[in-house]
């Protein structure tokens, strides 16, 4: 179920469990919505991200692995 998020209902879901405790009676709930709006928002990005890169012509495959070379160099070279 995608679920309908924005900016100002996250945070209106974090002020309310930060201002909540853990044994209050709906702090569960507001958890275990607050972490599908964010899971849900962060495959939207990954998919996003995988088409733009698709339309560009362009492998996911390719690209991870040149950024894994580049990694693995800085890390043995301190740059």
């Amino acid at each position: 179920m995608k679920l309908p998020s924005s900016p100002a209902l996250d945070k209106y879901l974090i002020r309310r469990i930060a201002s909540s405790t853990p044994d209050a009676s709906r702090y569960g709930a507001g958890v275990k919505v607050l972490s599908e709006y964010i899971d849900d928002d962060a495959k939207e990005e990954y998919a996003q991200r995988h088409r733009r890169v698709n339309e560009a012509g362009l492998s996911v495959k390719k690209i991870g692995r040149q950024l894994a070379d580049r990694k693995a160099l800085m890390t043995t070279t301190g740059r």
